[in-house]
């Protein structure tokens, strides 16, 4: 599974027993559900959401009519900020934020020329809503939340209320590297994750870490690990 799935599914009576190994978001739009996991039971209605962690066991079924709208969503997906971080199971209420996104998500399913882009960055600023933040200063979560994009160091000084020259020996004297260093490390880490986890290109993976060209990710990786992107994948796969 490399895509976020996102559709409208129904529930039955029938008890259901299982886990999986991506993220499941369950939005609530009529009706109810029973959801049981190791740690919490509840029945899930329209003004909650329940999101479901990879392994976690759970058991769900329904008394009555029901619609809930479920985005699938594969670990690849998830923010590099949020992964290994201590995730777990959340039953949260929804807010006016929660209904907006929820509208959003929506209209992309009834767009028949929906992006998997725009849906993907819906599901980042929503990760802002289901994990607290992992990092003390506003700009290191920026960079986490945008390394993706192209960032400029004078909108992280911003953030910081630094001028950009203070920021950067600031930046290293926190972090040990300078930002720049620090985004690349970031891209790296997600470009090992989609090699290993996807059957998206050599560009694709480049363009969905930030850079235009292949050969740029080639470079990278010959670099930091002596070899290309694809021996890398190859290697993996081989064990």
């Amino acid at each position: 599974m490399n895509s976020i799935i996102y559709e409208k599914r129904t529930y039955s009576n029938v008890k259901n027993t299982h886990s999986h190994d991506y993220f499941q978001l369950l939005l609530p739009l009529q009706g109810s559900m029973h959801i049981e996991t190791e740690k919490m039971k509840t029945i899930l209605k329209p003004d909650h959401l329940f999101f479901l962690t990879p392994s976690s066991t759970h058991t769900f079924y329904a008394d009555d009519r029901n619609e809930i709208f479920v985005l699938d969503i594969p670990k690849s997906r998830i923010p590099v900020k949020f992964q290994g971080y201590g995730l777990h199971d959340q039953y949260l209420p929804i807010n006016k934020k929660w209904e907006s996104i929820r509208f959003l998500l929506l209209d992309e399913m009834k767009d028949n020329d929906s992006s998997d882009y725009r849906v993907e960055r819906l599901i980042q600023y929503a990760s802002d809503f289901l994990f607290p933040k992992s990092h003390e200063y506003d700009s290191l979560n920026y960079i986490h939340q945008y390394y993706c994009d192209k960032i400029e160091l004078t909108e992280l000084a911003e953030i910081e209320n630094f001028h950009p020259s203070y920021y950067s020996e600031w930046f290293k004297d926190k972090f040990g590297m300078l930002p720049s260093k620090y985004i690349q490390q970031l891209r790296l880490a997600k470009a090992k994750t989609l090699l290993k986890e996807t059957d998206f290109s050599i560009l694709e993976i480049a363009v969905e870490v930030g850079y235009n060209h292949a050969s740029s990710l080639n470079r990278l990786f010959i670099n930091h690990f002596n070899m290309t992107p694809k021996e890398y994948r190859q290697k993996h796969k081989n064990g």
